[in-house]
């Protein structure tokens, strides 16, 4: 016979933030190090990466105003690492995509040996198996 022990959500949250905070002063500094820029930054560059978007879609995303976002969006611009064009399907609104440039520095800090020693904990198998998770929880959004 099988046991199987109910987890609640509140737990896995709670499990999930403290992992991402006893971590976070681990990988930040080495992401802003490698860049030269603000971490905000590369998150908005991460979250343009897998789509592109308005800068009012940009900023819910971030969970910022709309004025932060448009700095952001500014910076990115002038690195070269993001360009503004015009909606086919609405030429009053601006779509933000990553430029090759902005994509080979996502590479490079994909390519940070060791992103969180945490993680090393895990097996191939469960670092997918947490990759696919975190991936549903994240399209669910």
């Amino acid at each position: 016979m099988t046991t199987t022990t109910r987890v609640d959500a509140a737990e896995v949250w709670i499990q999930l933030a403290t992992v991402f905070s006893d971590n976070r002063a681990y990988w930040q500094p080495r992401v802003v190090e490698r860049t030269g820029m603000p971490f905000s930054r590369f998150r908005a560059l991460r979250r343009l990466e897998q789509a592109p978007m308005s800068g009012g879609e940009l900023a819910t995303s971030l969970r910022v105003d709309a004025p932060a976002a448009s700095v952001i969006v500014g910076d990115l611009a002038a690195r070269g690492l993001v360009r503004k064009e015009a909606d086919p399907e609405d030429g009053r609104r601006k779509i933000i995509t990553v430029t090759d440039e902005g994509r080979r520095l996502m590479d490079d800090i994909r390519a940070l040996p060791e992103p969180v020693p945490a993680l090393a904990a895990l097996s191939p198998d469960e670092l997918a198996t947490l990759h696919t998770l975190l991936t549903k929880v994240q399209e669910a959004r």
